[in-house]
């Protein structure tokens, strides 16, 4: 009667979650990466939204306010630390990777919000987002954009 596995046996079963482990721990990660996207995207998304709302539902031009006071997605990301204000509170930077920005959502001029991505971010995050958002300027004039 056999009563312990043989070495032969462990070592199999060793190598077979090594291998496991080999395929799916890059597969876990890149799912993470596709959600850090997915979300500077839809962040991305809703600023834009939020602000064409604001500044119609007010009738004000672009510029008149703060961009932060007219999104709160921009205003949540900036309190977690994964956005920076710029231009004196005109702009916003949402980061890809810790203090470094991937897309600048910023007031251009009295009916333009302009979002572009930073030509210097580099990495599997930011190189995902440049797929997806363009640069682009957005003329206020009660439309709802999409990317």
């Amino acid at each position: 009667m056999k009563k312990a596995f043989s070495l032969l046996e462990l070592v199999f079963v060793i190598v077979v979650i090594g291998i496991l482990a080999s395929i799916a721990i890059p597969k876990f990660l890149a799912t993470r990466h596709d959600a850090e996207v997915s979300k500077i995207i839809q962040s991305t998304q809703n600023a834009v939204k939020e602000v064409t709302n604001y500044v119609n539902a007010k009738n004000i031009n672009v510029t008149d306010e703060p961009i932060l006071n007219m999104s709160n997605t921009l205003t949540q990301l900036v309190k977690q630390g994964k956005a920076k204000s710029t231009f004196s509170g005109h702009g916003v930077d949402i980061f890809g990777y810790p203090n470094r920005a991937c897309v600048s959502v910023r007031e251009w001029n009295i009916t333009t919000l302009m979002v572009y991505t930073h030509p210097e971010a580099t990495g599997i995050i930011c190189s995902g987002v440049k797929k997806v958002i363009k640069d682009t300027n957005y003329t206020i004039s009660g439309v709802n954009f999409s990317f």
